[in-house]
């Protein structure tokens, strides 16, 4: 019974000690990117990451946007409409994925970057969600550099998600999903 009490506490430290480090790799302030980069790759899912995308793509971070997990009638078309006040170019530069979760994502997103024959890449993404973006983007491509764009959604903000049950369950969800991830069981 005692070895069972001490494997308990034992495994609710190191799973808090790995919180934070999540905590604090996802809501850190990443390393600059280049000016410019091969490709922007976007992983739908969350508020304001889709137009991020397209306003680098609008200032000249790349010249090409991939946009990974639009559904499956959505056009370039209508997420350009969704963001008007965005000037883009030339929007035969932008490609749209159908991947419905994250691996998925990498998939395919690694395959596009692998056919378009790409060094270099923006990821974007919720800041929450860019630990276990970034882990499957560089297993799937291990070739690629990828740069962390991450973007803070309205409803999840870095600075006081605690405060509320939704935040906590996304962080949560996050970091349990990062632990999969990480130790190879998804």
């Amino acid at each position: 019974m005692a070895f069972l009490k001490r494997l308990i506490v034992r495994t609710t430290i190191l799973l808090l000690v790995c919180f934070v480090w999540f905590w604090f790799k996802a809501s850190a302030t990443p390393p600059p990117a280049p000016a410019k980069v091969d490709a922007i790759v976007v992983l739908t899912g969350g508020s304001a990451r889709v137009a991020s995308g397209l306003q680098l793509l609008a200032d000249g971070a790349a010249e090409r946007l991939y946009i990974s997990g639009a559904g499956e009638d959505v056009t370039v078309a209508d997420l350009l409409a969704q963001s008007s006040e965005i000037a883009i170019p030339d929007s035969v530069n932008v490609t749209l994925g159908r991947a419905r979760d994250t691996q998925e994502n990498a998939a395919e997103s690694a395959a596009w970057i692998e056919t378009n024959t790409i060094k270099t890449v923006r990821l974007v993404t919720s800041y929450y969600h860019m630990p276990r973006a970034m882990l499957l983007m560089e297993d799937a491509a291990p070739n690629v550099s990828f740069y962390p764009s991450p973007v803070e959604p309205e409803t999840i903000n870095r600075n006081n998600w605690w405060k509320s049950v939704r935040g906590f369950g996304v962080i949560g969800r996050e970091f349990l999903k990062f632990l999969a991830a990480k130790t190879g069981l998804v």
